[in-house]
């Protein structure tokens, strides 16, 4: 019989969610997906019972009212099972059962929390709760929209986060919920931001993420440097291309002090520099991969390699960078490799598109021309390349390259914008044609 330890070990993979999940902010959840429920793991014997019953609880996701109501009454029977909660990700209000859940689990770490809430949602219980927590890492989403959701459920909730961030002692960590130029010119979602800040300055942070590069100083970045405990403000990674960033933050000395970030350039020419292996050329030169294999055992193979090749997993999350690097090489090589390779990789390569004002032209007229690349299109995204593609020309192009990718993308399941960037509004048309092409796969 194996140590606690050992086995403990052995489930942690299984049982464990990664951090970079828990915090993914992006849209739709990264918890939106179905999958088999872990906790038949605990259902093999006794001993896997013990020491896999931590691992379970120590990170809690709750994406509905049914299961926040499931875990307060598991908790309410087993007092002892919410001592092990750790990470808590809450993706609603989901009504009196979360101050239930709050009430049971003192040692919260890490809280994530969505202030997406709709009028049919109640905040009651999350409200009482949450002065009886005191996390270290403190995630808050509120994602931009054209019409934000009003209602006295969010405005509660959102008063409620207001109050407890000065009063939680042990908040060291906060991820601010909101972008830069999106926010910039809408007086709604910049006097959100400005209340966030002030109630900032009162708190004990001594980190605070910032999910979005800017080109000027947006005004609610100024009044967080009053936060006595601020050490750290963490920008992510950026290109730069015209140093705009760089300039606003070198303009501003105590930004200077605080920002950290990382910039990445690197010229078309310039080519990618791989942390490849040296491989040996083959002895061989006529060498030709399972050439006794049979076409389709061959074709099974391949596909499934050049399904890690061409980055699939990674290009379907909205977050992923799509700007090809050291660590994401171009992946039009691949297609020339042979006509195999090119017939194979081909649906890959179109399966998540992103459609920028750069590529809409010829992304609009490939689409026209070849009907067929359509039908393997899964997932459609829309970016700004830079702060110039707000004008009406850069949006026009895109709503173009959008109509043409709808005629043809009857397979289609997801469509919205890259996080960060403009959102691209449909017109009656672009609505009428999305349904009627992908309306039974969307």
């Amino acid at each position: 019989m194996l140590p606690d330890e050992i086995v403990s070990e052995i489930l942690s993979p299984a049982l464990k969610v990664p951090d970079d999940l828990f915090s993914d902010t992006s849209e739709p959840s990264p918890f939106a997906n179905f999958t088999p429920s872990t906790s038949a793991y605990l259902l093999v014997c006794k001993d896997w019972l013990r020491v896999a019953t931590p691992l379970l609880y120590s990170v809690v996701v709750l994406r509905s009212k049914a299961q926040a109501t499931a875990l307060a009454a598991v908790l309410k029977a087993n007092l002892e099972f919410g001592r092990f909660i750790k990470k808590l990700r809450v993706e609603g209000g989901y009504g009196p059962s979360m101050h239930a859940i709050l009430k049971s689990a003192p040692n919260i770490t890490d809280l994530f929390l969505s202030l997406t809430i709709w009028s049919s949602d109640t905040t009651s219980g999350l409200c009482k709760g949450l002065p009886l927590i005191n996390p270290h890492r403190f995630i808050v989403v509120d994602p931009w929209s054209p019409q934000p959701l009003k209602n006295k459920q969010a405005d509660a909730l959102r008063k409620k986060v207001l109050e407890c961030i000065p009063s939680w002692n042990n908040l060291r960590i906060f991820r601010y919920p909101y972008g830069v130029y999106l926010i910039e010119t809408d007086a709604f979602w910049m006097n959100r931001a400005m209340e966030l800040s002030q109630a900032l300055i009162g708190s004990h942070v001594h980190t605070i993420i910032i999910p979005a590069t800017f080109f000027s100083v947006p005004r609610f970045i100024p009044p967080l440097y009053n936060i006595s405990s601020l050490e750290v403000l963490q920008f992510p990674p950026s290109r730069d291309v015209d140093g705009r960033f760089v300039s606003a933050i070198d303009s501003d000395p105590r930004l200077k002090q605080l920002a950290t970030y990382t910039i990445t350039k690197r010229s078309d020419q310039e080519p990618a520099v791989l942390n490849e292996p040296h491989i040996a050329p083959s002895l061989n030169p006529h060498f030709k991969p399972m050439a006794l294999a049979s076409e389709q055992t061959r074709e099974t193979v391949w596909n499934r390699v050049l399904f890690f090749a061409m980055h699939v997993k990674e290009l379907r999350s909205p977050s992923f960078s799509r700007r090809p690097d050291a660590s994401y090489p171009s992946r039009l090589p691949i297609l020339c490799v042979s006509k195999d390779f090119h017939r194979l990789a081909l649906p890959y390569l179109y399966e998540s598109v992103v459609i920028t004002p750069r590529n809409a032209i010829t992304l609009r007229d490939r689409l026209d021309t070849q009907p067929l690349l359509g039908s393997f299109i899964r997932h459609i995204s829309t970016a700004s390349d830079s702060f110039l593609d707000h004008s009406s020309v850069s949006r026009q192009l895109i709503r173009e390259a959008v109509l043409s990718a709808f005629r043809s993308a009857d397979r289609l399941e997801v469509f919205g914008p890259v996080p960060g960037h403009v959102r691209q509004y449909l017109s009656t048309e672009a609505l009428q044609l999305l349904a009627q092409t992908a309306g039974r796969t969307l």
